[in-house]
């Protein structure tokens, strides 16, 4: 826990395996720091059971554990865990670790959240564009593309108002 002290992270802990479910499953955290060795249940059970509930699946994951040998890293990897750190650690690495996975993690998640939104809007009836600073359309789905009498993104020339006189006679 130390380690992390001084960063900007929220930090809960668990003082065993059975805990450590119900803290995640209450919390849904960013990233799960997770001892092979715990009372009640070892690390590697609680990853597996991570894993397998749909709300914790994609938590990333760091097995942190004082065995070092190649058989604990490969049983640590096959139950889940996304990457393992063995004890005694190096508090840099840690913290480098903790906000690249976490980093990482929230990237995927804003992806994910991206490629849902343009689906809707990809998949909508109605027009959407979307247009940058300077009236430049950006984006726009089929039913705008019609309305502008477009047929190919690579088609958009000029700005959104242009696009638009070019088929409609706009006035004040």
């Amino acid at each position: 826990e130390a380690p992390l002290l001084n960063e900007e992270y929220e930090l809960v802990v668990a003082q065993d395996g059975p805990e450590a479910l119900q803290v995640a499953h209450n919390l849904r955290p960013d990233l799960i720091l997770l001892d092979v060795m715990m009372p009640g249940m070892d690390g590697y059970e609680v990853c597996r059971r991570l894993r397998a509930d749909p709300h914790l699946a994609e938590v990333p994951i760091v097995m942190v554990t004082a065995l070092d040998d190649r058989a604990s890293k490969l049983q640590g990897l096959a139950a889940g865990a996304d990457d393992f750190l063995p004890k005694p650690f190096d508090r840099a690495e840690l913290r480098a670790r903790v906000q690249t996975i976490t980093r990482l993690n929230r990237y995927r998640r804003l992806h994910a959240e991206r490629m849902q939104f343009r689906w809707i809007i990809d998949t909508a009836d109605e027009g959407y564009l979307l247009l940058d600073e300077q009236d430049q359309i950006v984006y726009l789905n089929q039913p705008a593309a019609r309305l502008l009498n477009l047929e190919e993104q690579e088609q958009i020339e000029g700005t959104f108002l242009q696009a638009a006189q070019r088929t409609y006679h706009c006035e004040p």
